[in-house]
């Protein structure tokens, strides 16, 4: 049984150019224009009102989070400024007197041999202040510190 054709497609050996032309679109009456462009302006309104509706909602998210970063930026200056009071108050009180102690205590090894090997595994302190890093933002490289002289291993005996 053959397939039903599509009566709106051409017969099958139809494909000829003696083929009826294709029919023209019918012009609108003007009640259907007016229904069109009724059509488009109501488009266009809630399109422009949803894109307003979207720029309000991220004018408020980027306001939230303006707000945000300027309570993160006011609290990290009090933690900034509380850091730097630490350093100066280490530099000025605790580094000193860390300082002459480890030296007092040299000191004491340098009269005392017994005591001598103990503090020996410790490096000697300098007078030279504690090195500070420096803040993320400086250009300037870092020198790598200088290895630690180490001592002759004893010769071992066979």
């Amino acid at each position: 049984m053959p397939a039903p054709q599509n009566p709106d497609l051409p017969a099958a050996g139809s494909f000829s150019s003696s083929a009826a032309p294709l029919p023209q679109p019918s012009t609108p009456s003007p009640a259907q224009l007016q229904e069109s462009v009724n059509e488009l302006r109501r488009v266009f309104r809630i399109s422009t009102a949803a894109l307003v509706l979207f720029l309000l909602v991220m004018n408020i998210f980027l306001y939230h989070q303006a707000r945000i970063v300027r309570k993160q930026a006011a609290d990290w200056n009090l933690q900034v400024q509380e850091m730097q009071r630490a350093v100066s108050e280490y530099r000025t009180n605790s580094g000193p007197y860390m300082l002459r102690v480890s030296s007092e205590l040299y000191r004491y090894a340098d009269t005392h041999p017994d005591f001598a090997a103990v503090i020996a595994r410790y490096p000697r302190p300098t007078s030279a202040p504690p090195a500070v890093a420096k803040p993320a933002g400086s250009l300037a490289p870092v020198p790598a510190p200088a290895p630690a002289p180490r001592a002759a291993a004893p010769p071992t005996k066979r």
